[in-house]
């Protein structure tokens, strides 16, 4: 008779386990990201990347001009004029404050990148940068959206991109401010070493042909290495073209 007892015992402890385990709710799974959205964030790792796994699906933006998905580590915005971008920690919360894409700085227009002493990301209506020092400040925009002037610490492929739209939008102040580090990235792959910057500008009569109208000047050093021209100034016209800015033309003076 105990016998029994016991075993209808476990029976019955072997139902209550098995009625907990069916009644448990099931994990739930990452919500699942397409589209460009999804596109960027496996460029950037994916699940594995420091953006880490989708905690929202993707969701269309109050305006309806756009969507985002949040992640462990961050946020990706999407519109149809930005394209897809990443925003996450201090300058996130700081954009967040100013209201997301509906305040002044609208949608991302690039990923956080590095800047000398910190980090920034760059929106339709200006900039924010983060340094240990300072935290994070704003900066104003240019008339030209996402391309704030002036401006330092670009890369070259950023640079370029600002110099096109403002040449395209007759922009003097943002072409002035962006060639020079357009003009750095094709000097990469010339013999020149020029060491000191003397600016750039839209010349009435450019030393050097450029379809851009910006023509920048540098100065090569008579140190310069062997068989590259010593104590002249560097005249590069800054052309547009395939959505790029490239140096047309070199002319030397002096």
């Amino acid at each position: 008779m105990q016998e029994i007892r016991s075993m209808s015992t476990t029976l019955a402890a072997v139902a209550t386990v098995t009625s907990l385990v069916l009644s448990a709710p099931a994990q739930a799974a990452a919500p699942r990201v397409g589209g460009q959205i999804g596109a960027h964030h496996e460029a950037l790792g994916g699940a594995g990347g420091p953006l880490g796994q989708p905690v929202t699906a993707e969701t269309r933006t109050p305006d309806q001009r756009g969507a985002h998905v949040h992640f462990q580590g961050g946020s990706i915005y999407w519109s149809a004029t930005t394209g897809a971008h990443e925003v996450h920690g201090a300058i996130r919360a700081a954009w967040a404050s100013h209201g997301w894409e509906a305040g002044a700085f609208g949608f991302p227009v690039s990923d956080e990148y590095d800047i000398p002493g910190g980090r920034r990301s760059d929106f339709q209506g200006g900039s924010m940068q983060w340094t240990a020092q300072g935290g994070v400040t704003v900066i104003g925009d240019s008339a030209v959206a996402g391309c704030p002037a002036p401006f330092n610490g670009a890369t070259p492929e950023q640079a370029a991109g600002c110099l096109v739209r403002g040449w395209e939008q007759r922009d003097e102040e943002v072409m002035a401010t962006y060639a020079v580090d357009a003009a750095a990235g094709e000097l990469r792959a010339t013999p020149y070493a020029p060491t000191t910057f003397d600016g750039c500008s839209r010349p009435v009569e450019p030393t050097a042909a450029t379809s851009a109208g910006v023509e920048c000047v540098f100065h090569v050093p008579a140190t310069a290495g062997p068989g590259v021209p010593h104590g002249v100034d560097l005249h590069l016209g800054i052309g547009v073209h395939g959505g790029s800015a490239v140096v047309e033309d070199v002319e030397l003076i002096g």
